[in-house]
């Protein structure tokens, strides 16, 4: 999501990643791009910061998954507001079927393949130990029923364990239908967090509570006067 910054990758890597290639004009095309389908598909993007990020700070911003419009938000986030160099992880099958993503600096994961998953988390993890950098991450692991809890799976304590100077924030995304003939995206990201417990599991419920919580918070927030929140789009 800006331009490719030279790092050192581990070794061997499995056939099947597919890595970020960004491409400034690909990253200004879909910059504008996304900002128009937001604004022509939805009444509006209302976004809350409950923490200022600095730009200089590394970042891993983990998010729920619940709609196709969610591979999109990491390009609209950072470009209008973060500003960061940033990368996504997305899904192998997914990168195959949008090839671009990996123009906009989106790398794959491998989600059955556990040497294939290894090498990207190295990778992420590696890419936040540089300042100024951010990942996206949707560590539910794909598209979920907005009607349930979030449950996530535990590869992102690999990223934040193996880059100990980042921050882990959490990012709700909701799509409200309730005020308007077109839906308004809430989009509201939270307070760092640090996982909780001892072992593996959890610490990843503790993360996950913290989604759910700021996902209850937005799902309110959506109903209101839209207090505290500015227009993105």
């Amino acid at each position: 999501m800006n331009k490719q910054q030279n790092i050192q990758k581990p070794s061997g890597a499995p056939a099947d990643f597919i890595p970020a290639r960004e491409s400034p004009v690909v990253i200004w095309f879909f910059k504008w791009y996304t900002w128009f389908l937001c604004k022509r598909r939805f009444e509006g993007v209302f976004l809350q910061q409950d923490h200022a990020v600095d730009r200089n700070q590394s970042v891993l911003f983990v998010l729920n998954h619940h709609s196709w419009w969610d591979g999109l938000i990491p390009l609209l986030l950072n470009e209008f507001v973060f500003r960061q160099r940033a990368r996504a992880i997305m899904e192998d099958k997914q990168m195959r079927q949008f090839p671009f993503f990996s123009r906009i600096g989106a790398m794959s994961v491998n989600r059955v393949n556990p040497r294939s998953a290894l090498y990207t988390l190295t990778l992420a993890s590696q890419w936040l130990r540089e300042s100024g950098t951010s990942l996206y991450l949707y560590p539910e692991g794909k598209i979920t029923n907005p009607a349930l809890p979030i449950e996530i799976e535990s590869g992102f304590l690999r990223i934040s364990q193996q880059a100990p100077g980042s921050l882990l924030i959490p990012v709700a995304l909701f799509i409200s239908h309730r005020k308007s003939s077109k839906p308004a995206l809430f989009i509201r990201t939270g307070k760092p967090c640090s996982p909780t417990g001892i072992t593996t599991k959890e610490k990843t419920e503790s993360i996950a509570y913290e989604m759910n919580k700021l996902l209850d918070q937005v799902r309110h927030d959506s109903l209101s006067d839209h207090h505290g929140y500015k227009r993105l789009v």
